[in-house]
């Protein structure tokens, strides 16, 4: 299909393939092809101040468990649950009081678990594992300035802020999400293509994407991987 097909017959074909899977239980079939980017962080960026070109807007952390439940259609239940403020943190965008877009940060470690992946991150690490932007407001340059606020922030939260990174995947196909992430100096370290059904999780990984666990499978169980450097 690689050599054959035109690149927009294949995205096609990707796209339909996915929302096929996504329609099935998730305990039943995941599939991701993903690459794995890095975004690195610079210490002299100032401290945001919050503010936003957009009018009545502004940038914060979510600071409670009832402000993560009430991000409504912006985050997965999943997502909710897993805020903690330290380890899983949502940082968003306000305007007249209500979320507008959130991006999802964890440290020490993030576990995918619908593909059974674990990535264990190093303290200067930070996995962005989820961001939505309402859609009435996409094109408007809001996801940027969210990114350049978290940025900024986990560059002054840092032990060694020289060497700050945040990792993040995109799914194959996903050209909105390389370019968005791309504005912002990511740049691909590796790829993934990983696979959980009934329990059992298996994943391939390349480039410079490392696989912790013995085995590229695992019953009822993470694989752990990392990214090196």
């Amino acid at each position: 299909m690689t050599r054959w097909f035109p690149q927009s017959i294949r995205l096609l074909f990707y796209r339909t393939v996915q929302r096929c899977v996504q329609a099935l239980p998730a305990s039943l079939l995941r599939v991701r092809p993903f690459g794995v980017y890095e975004i690195r962080l610079l210490p002299s960026t100032p401290r945001p101040d919050g503010n936003t070109a957009h009018p009545a807007c502004q940038i914060r952390w979510i600071d409670s468990h009832a402000e993560a439940s009430g991000l409504g259609d912006l985050a997965t239940p999943e997502n909710m649950a897993t805020w903690n403020g330290t380890t899983c943190r949502a940082a968003a965008v306000w305007q007249n009081d209500q979320p507008v877009a959130v991006a999802w940060i964890a440290t020490e470690s993030f576990t995918e678990s619908e593909l059974g992946l674990h990535f264990l991150l190093d303290d200067d690490e930070a996995w962005l594992f989820a961001s939505v932007v309402a859609p009435l407001l996409r094109r408007q340059g809001l996801y940027q300035q969210l990114l350049e606020f978290v940025k900024s922030e986990l560059a002054h939260d840092g032990s060694t802020p020289a060497s700050y990174r945040i990792l993040l995947g995109v799914s194959k196909g996903n050209q909105p999400s390389q370019k968005a992430h791309g504005r912002q100096g990511a740049e691909q370290l590796g790829t993934i293509f990983a696979i959980k059904s009934l329990g059992l999780s298996w994943c391939q990984v390349g480039g410079q994407v490392c696989r912790i666990s013995r085995r590229p499978w695992a019953w009822r169980r993470t694989i752990e991987l990392a990214v090196e450097r």
